[in-house]
């Protein structure tokens, strides 16, 4: 039986409304929610093992989830999401979980409670999905209906450890999972905007961006994805369609890395940024929004100190013309929130914390966002585009994090402080030791980790224990611990780094 909450998303839909009340318009967030677990106590890695991480936690982070869900939807919430890094249930209940139904026999229960230990077995046995759906309720936002991406045993003999998931405010007609080798399986879901129906794939590929092996897995994912986008142009080559995700890709993937003969973004799926090529029948099907940003502001997570474009939002031509669901131009946008899932001043990801506490921060992607409209011309014709997006000559590598960017820290303020994580800052210490590395600041003592293994060789050899430095580092919390992570060779100031 089809729920009055359900009843109610499908008339506004047949109106040509938005669950906004307003006329046609909707958003579409894409959210790696990096490793999101539930509170079962059973995952496959030791960092979600229950004397690590538990309900406060997961209480933290979906709060935080949306927030960032109401941000992107200018306080109503965006009408759809994809979601990545979801754990797939180690205990599964005994179903697809029913938002409405589990909404009902919660609702006299606030999740700060349902999250309290010790927890009702009945709890514990929810898959995460299901508490991200009560933070949004909590929140105002909904109500939504939801789908999980289906998963197998990996021929690679890969673990899968995470699903990606929608949640969707418009009316789901039908949704599959497209397997892949490698990687997660590709989440299709049709909604139904009015009398239209969209398409959407939400997508985790192979990890691992500037490796050309493991692009060779990446093509592999994206042919399974663009077999699938061929049958539907086949049958429409104006079909409604939007990809997403996180795809562990470069928007410039060919151009920044030409050793790769092949790119799974670029060459096999068609991802491309020639905005006005899109209103030609004969031109390519695929336009990636990442272009309608100038290069300084293409950026969504980092890697050793670089920008990178790892989250996608996709459009077909179909979404350029009027008949049917239409991209509103110029939408899309990272979702940045200084001082919350942003750091203020660089505006890097402020990344999870599992912290013993409760958690802290949010993910160490900033989600993406664009708007999109309902039918409003039932004759076919194209959208005014301003200012179109055109395709980069030449790769664009940013630093994440320059040394003029941020301020010291002063001496007054203590280090070891949950409200510094994830941030940058310049400091000056001590060595304290070096196996393992560490530095001293008065009373405090924290180890330092340098990703780059020949910057993190050099420095070894350079520094003396009780040698002063000065650098730049942005504080984390790794495994219990501490740490100082020094992302660049720029980041290293003191006399001794002339050495390298």
């Amino acid at each position: 039986m089809i729920g009055s909450r359900w009843v109610f998303l499908l008339l506004i839909s047949l109106l040509g409304l938005s669950a906004r009340g307003s006329l046609t318009t909707f958003d579409i967030l894409v959210l790696n929610a990096e490793h999101l677990f539930d509170v079962d106590g059973d995952a496959l890695f030791s960092d979600f093992s229950p004397d690590k991480y538990g309900p406060g936690q997961v209480l933290t982070k979906v709060r935080h989830i949306a927030e960032i869900v109401a941000a992107a939807g200018e306080g109503q919430g965006a009408e759809i999401i994809l979601f990545q890094e979801f754990e797939v249930d180690q205990t599964p209940g005994p179903g697809r979980l029913d938002p409405e139904s589990f909404l009902e026999r919660y609702a006299a229960v606030p999740l700060v409670d349902m999250l309290r230990e010790p927890l009702d077995p009945e709890i514990r046995n929810l898959p995460v999905e299901a508490f991200v759906l009560k933070a949004l309720a909590e929140a105002g936002l909904g109500p939504y209906d939801i789908r999980v991406s289906d998963y197998r045993a990996d021929p690679t003999g890969r673990t899968i450890a995470h699903k990606n998931v929608v949640f969707s405010q418009l009316p789901i007609e039908e949704s599959r999972t497209l397997p892949t080798d490698g990687a997660r399986g590709i989440l299709e879901v049709v909604v139904l905007a009015g009398d239209s129906r969209l398409h959407l794939f939400n997508n985790h590929w192979k990890s691992g961006a500037g490796d050309a092996e493991l692009e060779k897995i990446r093509v592999g994912n994206a042919r399974v994805l663009r077999e699938r986008l061929d049958e539907i142009f086949a049958a429409d080559p104006l079909a409604d369609v939007v990809v997403g995700g996180d795809f562990n890709s470069q928007y410039d993937q060919k151009l920044r890395y030409p050793a790769m003969t092949r790119t799974a973004l670029n060459d096999e799926l068609g991802s491309q940024g020639n905005e006005a090529a899109m209103l030609d029948l004969k031109g390519p099907d695929l336009y990636n929004l990442w272009y309608e940003l100038s290069p300084d502001q293409r950026g969504s997570d980092t890697y050793r100190n670089e920008w990178g474009t790892l989250m996608h939002l996709i459009v077909s031509r179909g979404l350029y013309e009027r008949r049917g669901v239409t991209y509103i131009d110029n939408s899309f946008r990272v979702i940045r929130l200084p001082g919350r899932n942003a750091d203020p001043v660089t505006g890097t990801p402020i990344r999870w914390h599992a912290t013993r506490e409760s958690g802290y921060g949010y993910t160490d992607h900033l989600p993406i966002a664009a708007r999109f409209a309902f039918p409003e011309a039932p004759a076919p014709s194209w959208i005014d585009l301003t200012n179109p997006g055109t395709e980069e000559l030449t790769p664009r590598v940013r630093p994440a994090v320059s040394p003029e960017q941020v301020g010291g820290l002063p001496e007054s303020r203590r280090l070891l402080d949950t409200g510094l994580l994830g941030f940058s800052f310049r400091l000056k210490a001590e060595v304290a030791a070096l196996n393992p590395l560490s530095v001293r600041r008065g009373d405090e003592v924290v180890a330092v980790w340098i990703p780059n293994p020949g910057l993190r060789e050099q420095m070894l050899s350079v520094w003396k224990p009780g040698e002063p430095v000065e650098i730049v580092a942005t504080l984390g919390y790794y495994r219990d611990a501490w740490q100082l992570v020094i992302e660049s060779p720029d980041w290293i100031l003191s006399e001794a780094a002339a050495a390298r």
